[in-house]
């Protein structure tokens, strides 16, 4: 296995991207509204979702055979991560300075981790909590 490889490297293509993103965002809020930019944000990704899932060898069945309960909980994570989220986001970012509201807003791992050990009975090894230790030390030094 590549160090790019499985679950690792997508993670870090995808850590790639958001903080591409969210320096281009940085740059947005100059002259943007943080609500017309959140309104943009989610109606393109609507857009290319729509896209992707059409192309999909699949297309949309994965949606329609989604059980509720995750339909619920996507529904949710909608409105508290991509709207509400993101509009708070957008309001550090045009208030503040990108090196320090971006790695601050990035340590939701820390919560995904610290709820996925409490709810999820996900095992907390040496290595995580190490990890955790470390993300709540660069908050605490950029503070």
């Amino acid at each position: 296995m590549t160090f790019l490889s499985g679950a690792f490297g997508l993670a870090l293509m995808a850590a790639i991207l958001w903080g591409c993103g969210a320096f281009l965002e940085k740059i947005a809020m100059k002259g943007g509204d943080p609500m017309a930019g959140v309104f943009i944000r989610a109606a393109v990704a609507f857009v290319a979702s729509a896209g992707f899932f059409t192309m999909a060898p699949h297309g949309w069945r994965p949606l329609t055979g989604s059980p509720p309960l995750s339909i619920i909980l996507f529904v949710i994570t909608g409105i508290t991560s991509m709207v509400l989220g993101q509009a708070l986001f957008f309001q550090a970012l045009r208030h503040g300075e990108a090196s320090r509201v971006v790695p601050i807003s990035g340590t939701y791992p820390l919560i995904a981790a610290i709820l996925s050990v409490i709810f999820l009975g996900e095992p907390l090894t040496a290595k995580k909590a190490i990890a955790v230790l470390l993300i709540v030390s660069g908050i605490a030094l950029l503070k």
